[in-house]
């Protein structure tokens, strides 16, 4: 009986660039743990990330967790701290998985009056989302402005 094991699925995380997966294992003995597996669920060729956390482990995930939301509480509210964390590298535009959130994203970066790292974020629309109307939008701005 002290080798009875309980997993108890937490849940999934999705993204643009990969999923994590979460579940908790709980012994017999009281021992918990949690399993954090990560993959890119489109590339099945590559082998995923798979973590054991013990308790205080998944105590310093919390705390980490904690404070980027309190981070991102304190960023949100001021439009200047927006501007200046504002993405406009290509690499980091990989969690913008929406062409309307990328789009509004060269807007406001327009509206700063960076036409260079609006037309690399329109770019990217084009790139990543050929087919949407929020490419055709960026196409367009991209004519409209030479670039």
């Amino acid at each position: 009986m002290d080798d009875v094991t309980v997993t108890i699925q937490l849940g999934r995380i999705s993204s643009y660039a990969g999923e994590l997966s979460f579940s908790l294992n709980v012994r017999a003995n009281g021992l918990e743990e949690m399993q954090v597996y990560a993959s890119d669920p489109k590339d099945r060729r590559k082998a995923g990330v798979f973590l054991r956390l013990s308790q205080s482990q998944i105590r310093e995930l919390g705390d980490i967790v904690e404070k980027a939301l309190t981070a991102t509480g304190r960023l949100k509210p001021s439009p200047s701290v927006q501007r200046t964390v504002t993405p406009t590298h290509p690499a980091a535009l990989v969690e913008y998985d929406d062409p309307r959130q990328l789009y509004q994203t060269a807007r406001a970066k327009l509206s700063t009056g960076d036409q260079e790292a609006t037309a690399a974020i329109l770019r990217e629309i084009v790139r990543r989302f050929p087919t949407s109307e929020w490419a055709a939008k960026a196409s367009k701005a991209l004519s409209d402005a030479g670039k």
